[in-house]
C-alpha cells in the first residue's frame, strides 16, 4: 500500500513538473516590436531601440533631458500572462573599451527605477520591482503570481540623461480576453537637455525597497 502511495505521489510530482516546464516554455519576449513611447528621447537613439531584440551600446534608448522622471511605456496590444522583466541599461562588458574598463559595475546603468502597469483602471506598480542605486547591467524581475495586462511602464528617478539597452517582456497571451481598451498615453514630453552629458553616481543610503 505504501509503493503505491510513493508511485502516486512521484505521478503526481512529475505532471506538474511537466506542466509547469510547459507553461514556461511557451513564454517569449512579448515586447518584441511592440509600439513604445518616452517622454524625451535623442534623435540619434529612438525609444524603438529598446524593443529591437538588440542588447548592445549600438542600439539603444538614450533621454534627452536630465530631469527626472525618465518615463517609457510599452502597448503590448493583448492582454498578456507576465512572469519576468528584464531591463538590460548601461554598457555590457563586452562593448566597453578600454578607457571604461576601470569604471564600477554598473557605473553607467538606471540607478532607481520602478516598473508598472495597468490594471484596467490605474498604473499600479509590480511586486518587488522597485530599485535603489542598481548596479547591475541586466536587471531581472520575476512575478509569482503572473500579471495579466496589455501596458507596461519603467519609470526612471535619475538625475541624468538615463539610456536603456532593451526590455524584454517574458509572457505568453492571455486566451479567451476581449481586446484592450483605447487608454491614452498619459506620457508629456519633457524639454531637452541642452548641457553636457558626462556621467554622474550618487551614493545614498536608502534601502532598496523604500518608497521613491
Amino acid at each position: 500500500m505504501s509503493f503505491r502511495k510513493d508511485r502516486l505521489v512521484v505521478s503526481v510530482l512529475a505532471v506538474s513538473l511537466l506542466f509547469f516546464l510547459n507553461v514556461q516554455a511557451q513564454d517569449k519576449n512579448i515586447a518584441l516590436n511592440k509600439p513604445v513611447s518616452a517622454n524625451s528621447g535623442d534623435p540619434k537613439y529612438p525609444v524603438k531601440n529598446v524593443v529591437d531584440g538588440k542588447i548592445s551600446r549600438n542600439s539603444k534608448w538614450v533621454a534627452s533631458t536630465n530631469r527626472a522622471p525618465h518615463i517609457l511605456e510599452i502597448d503590448l496590444q493583448k492582454y498578456y500572462i507576465i512572469n519576468e522583466i528584464r531591463v538590460h541599461s548601461g554598457i555590457i562588458d563586452s562593448e566597453k573599451r578600454p578607457d571604461e574598463m576601470s569604471q564600477a559595475a554598473g557605473f553607467w546603468s538606471l540607478k532607481n527605477f520602478k516598473l508598472q502597469y495597468w490594471d484596467d483602471a490605474n498604473w499600479s506598480d509590480f511586486p518587488k520591482s522597485e530599485v535603489l542605486e542598481n548596479r547591475l547591467t541586466n536587471a531581472v524581475f520575476k512575478f509569482s503570481p503572473s500579471v495579466t495586462t496589455f501596458k507596461v511602464r519603467l519609470i526612471c528617478d535619475d538625475g541624468e540623461p538615463v539610456n536603456i539597452m532593451e526590455i524584454e517582456v517574458m509572457g505568453r497571451e492571455a486566451l479567451n480576453m476581449p481586446a484592450p481598451p483605447v487608454v491614452g498615453s498619459e506620457i508629456r514630453k519633457a524639454p531637452a537637455f541642452k548641457g553636457s552629458r558626462k556621467a554622474s553616481v550618487t551614493v545614498s543610503n536608502k534601502e532598496a525597497g523604500k518608497s521613491m
